[in-house]
């Protein structure tokens, strides 16, 4: 057994830990957006160090062996907290202890929210929640929010923000009912 200072946990074995879990939000469409590729590199970095599984969509631009992708309809990208519960399921079967969320940062504060709601919904709150922000922190404004995104709502600060705040202001069951 041997300490991993950089993850904060014990391992016993070798190879893709279930100790750990990454799991990466798309932020626009398509995957090759300076969005997502930003959150493909930071996501492979943690899985990399931590070594574990990426728990994502196809429009994050991740393919690797330890890559979990979520089930999507063709050309839909699938809502945030759809991608939470697969992932709150997953963490469930495969007794995860700690997970760390990537996402665009204008994203991040919904993605952890709607994780902490679907491990909630599972009764998994005990999993331990971080946020690589040392990563996240290397990239500006102008990473994430791209005008050659394919939804309208990535483009901008005013196109996010001004949808954003309406699901930020309603209650939790309705944006259940919206998301889902």
């Amino acid at each position: 057994m041997w300490y991993r200072k950089d993850c904060g946990i014990f391992r016993q074995t070798k190879g893709a830990s279930l100790e750990n879990l990454v799991i990466a939000f798309a932020f626009g469409v398509p995957s090759t957006l300076p969005s997502n590729k930003a959150i493909a590199a930071i996501a492979n970095v943690v899985a990399t160090t931590c070594e574990c599984q990426i728990f994502t969509q196809s429009d994050a631009g991740l393919d690797s062996p330890n890559v979990i992708l979520a089930i999507e309809e063709e050309g839909a990208p699938p809502p945030t907290l759809r991608i939470a519960r697969e992932a709150a399921v997953h963490i469930l079967q495969h007794d995860v202890g700690t997970i760390w969320i990537v996402a665009a940062r204008p994203h991040l504060w919904r993605c952890i929210r709607d994780t902490k709601a679907a491990l909630q919904a599972l009764n998994q709150s005990s999993v331990q929640i971080k946020v690589p922000w040392k990563l996240l922190n290397e990239y500006n404004m102008r990473t994430w929010l791209c005008l050659e995104s394919n939804q309208p709502r990535t483009r901008s600060w005013w196109n996010w923000w001004s949808r954003e705040v309406i699901l930020m202001l309603i209650p939790f069951w309705l944006y259940q009912l919206v998301a889902s």
